[in-house]
């Protein structure tokens, strides 16, 4: 095993993780061709990390608050503007990394994952201006 089979298996992991914490298809990406996704994977590991810090709890319910992660253990997501604030801050900060991935160098499958992407973060930013913080869930309960 090389270092860009390490590399492209820990992305491939990292971007596991993301679509299931976020309840996304995950796409099978093909073994050929991965080196070519490795930026995408490298995108997703990123906001992957990025998320658990905005999102603490996903971290908890998941497992992953262990290690050099313990400390969000004890943490809770931010609720009211703020936390609508800073999460719709983290989405769009996704969208922009997702979106400086060039297509054309991508997998079949790596460019369907990056099309999903694109669309899950914009749905999720859409409401914002309107104060709705889950477009899927439009109304407070």
């Amino acid at each position: 095993m090389n270092r860009r089979e390490i590399i492209v298996g820990g992305s491939a992991a990292g971007a596991a993780c993301l679509f299931a914490a976020l309840g996304w298809p995950l796409p099978a990406l093909a073994q050929e061709g991965a080196a070519q996704d490795a930026p995408l994977l490298s995108a997703f590991d990123r906001i992957f990390t990025e998320m658990l810090m905005v999102m603490p709890q996903t971290a908890t319910g998941m497992g992953l608050d262990k290690g050099d992660l313990a400390a969000l253990r004890s943490k809770l997501n931010r609720r009211g503007a703020a936390g609508v604030a800073e999460r719709t801050a983290f989405y769009r900060r996704a969208l922009a990394m997702v979106k400086a991935v060039n297509p054309a160098g991508l997998t079949e499958s790596g460019a369907r994952l990056r099309e999903i992407a694109l669309y899950r973060f914009a749905d999720e930013i859409a409401g914002a201006p309107f104060g709705v913080e889950e477009t899927q869930r439009p109304y407070p309960i």
